[in-house]
């Protein structure tokens, strides 16, 4: 009898544990289940369905997502930055969300600063150019539209100075640098050989520099916020 006893509570022990994790797994499909719904949500509030890729984190398609509505609450200053250096709003709106997703006070690893991402030397010629002292870097991390204003400015600047360069090579050069692009071009041979070499260590061994890859995401996100239409380039400003 005492046998008996033993094995029954021994069976409702298990049958106890087996429903705590039933119950356990329901509540994990259930938080995923609301995380994805949230994330389905925050994609369609973005109009961004492109970003829905099957080798994209869960915090990744979120990021993107939400790294555009921060961008479109820019779009006033975006565009009075853009006629005031005479450089497309869309490709702006896409170097923004590039360098800071727009985030005001983001900062890189290399302390480039604010939602342009300028280094000192690039923020100061940018001020000269434009009549006003250097910017300090609490302005740079707190002034969105002194920072969109100069970044502008340096995107004009380097389209101004790109001789024979495409847009794509100046957006590698807005990424990397002028001059380290300029050395690029010359170790390799040519920016097509250096691109084919980098197209390869990109979808190969890994190694490439990156900027490459900047400069197309550069181009689709462009073409993503002139589709949306919250940026709006009355002076048709679009460059190629």
């Amino acid at each position: 009898m005492a046998r008996r006893r033993r094995g029954i509570r021994a069976t409702l022990a298990r049958l106890s544990r087996s429903k705590r994790r039933r119950g356990k797994r329901r509540r994990i499909l259930r938080a995923r289940g609301l995380w994805l719904l949230l994330l389905t949500l925050v994609v369609a509030a973005a109009g961004a369905w492109w970003l829905l890729r099957p080798d994209r984190s869960l915090r990744a398609y979120a990021g993107e997502a939400l790294g555009i509505q921060r961008v479109e609450r820019l779009a006033a200053i975006i565009e009075a930055a853009a006629r005031e250096a005479r450089v497309d709003p869309f490709l702006l709106a896409a170097i923004v969300f590039m360098e800071s997703r727009g985030r005001v006070d983001a900062v890189s690893e290399k302390d480039a600063l604010g939602l342009m991402q300028l280094v000192p030397a690039a923020a100061s010629d940018a001020a000269k150019r434009l009549g006003m002292p250097p910017p300090s870097r609490e302005m740079l991390l707190s002034d969105a539209r002194l920072n969109l204003r100069l970044g502008a400015n340096h995107l004009a600047w380097l389209l101004e100075h790109r001789g024979s360069w495409t847009l794509e090579q100046v957006l590698v050069a807005y990424n990397a640098g002028r001059g380290k692009l300029a050395r690029w071009i010359e170790d390799a041979g040519g920016y097509a050989a250096w691109r084919s070499r980098e197209r390869e260590l990109d979808e190969t061994v890994g190694g490439d520099t990156g900027a490459l890859l900047y400069a197309e995401r550069v181009l689709s996100m462009r073409a993503v916020f002139e589709h949306r239409g919250a940026i709006q380039d009355p002076l048709g400003l679009r460059v190629e």
